[in-house]
């Protein structure tokens, strides 16, 4: 009887041990499997990698944050990349900018972001204006024509930027080999700054985008000011030539955010001052 009574105990506790184990080797399972944050849709938003924007590290970046955020259009996500010259290779080694306007009219964009748009851009955003395509565009950093971009894009983003100044005494053919030098080297120290904030600012920017009639139906200042927050300046272009401001071109500036100490609490003050006179 005792024997019997023994290996029913027995068979009892390896039997609960066995669901046990069995549970949570299941809810580990579950657990690992990733939570797809985005759902499919027919309409895309097109983001154009220019020059100066095209490094694959850079474009991975980018892309990787999107792709987990709202998907790619190659899995019926949010999210069209386009990289030039790649994507707009014709023949051989010719790309062709122009060929924008099919690529969203063919993969059905509701929007488009360019980002350090080639030249010639410009001709390709009047194309979709022409042919009414319903596509809100959004330029950022554009290295093509200021005035063909404005009238082709919803808004347009540029980098507050330091003029380098030369003295008024001073010849171009005087700068020296270091001067060259050190300028190159400010160029490129500032436009990995700019870098290392692009993920952020692309992001905000495809938020906006999310519904483009919402947008469209604001003021346009109201829109420029409150896509990126409030560590982002925006401000209107001034254009050096005609001393006019754009309506819808803007320039950001960075500010960096004023950390402030908060006080130390009265009681803890009181605490540490005993403290140090050994009275506890």
């Amino acid at each position: 009887m005792k024997n019997s009574f023994f290996r029913q105990i027995i068979f009892f506790v390896l039997f609960i041990s066995f669901v046990s184990f069995n549970s949570c080797t299941k809810k580990e399972v579950v657990e690992e499997i990733p939570v797809q944050k985005w759902t499919p849709v027919e309409k895309h938003i097109a983001l154009l990698f220019g020059y100066g924007y095209n490094d694959k590290a850079f474009v991975d970046s980018i892309c990787s944050k999107l792709a987990e955020e709202y998907g790619l259009e190659k899995e019926n996500g949010l999210i069209l990349p386009l990289i030039y010259p790649d994507d707009f290779l014709v023949t051989g080694s010719i790309a062709r900018i122009s060929n924008l306007s099919s690529i969203v009219k063919d993969k059905n964009c509701r929007a488009l972001i360019t980002l350090g748009a080639p030249e010639y851009t410009h001709r390709a955003l009047a194309k979709i204006q022409d042919e009414n395509l319903n596509c809100t565009v959004i330029s950022l950093f554009s290295q093509d024509d200021i005035l063909g971009t404005e009238a082709g894009s919803f808004l347009v983003f540029d980098f507050a930027e330091d003029e380098l100044v030369l003295s008024d005494e001073t010849e171009d053919e005087s700068i020296t080999e270091f001067e060259e030098e050190a300028i190159t080297s400010l160029t490129n120290d500032t436009e990995l700054k700019h870098l290392d904030k692009m993920n952020f600012l692309v992001s905000k920017v495809v938020e906006s985008l999310k519904n483009p009639l919402e947008i469209k139906n604001k003021e346009i200042l109201q829109v420029a000011t409150g896509i990126f927050g409030k560590n982002w300046e925006v401000s209107s272009f001034l254009d050096t030539d005609t001393g006019l401001r754009a309506k819808n071109h803007f320039v950001l500036n960075y500010v960096e955010p004023v950390v402030v100490e908060e006080p130390e609490d009265e009681k803890a003050k009181a605490k540490s001052f005993f403290e140090r006179l050994g009275i506890k």
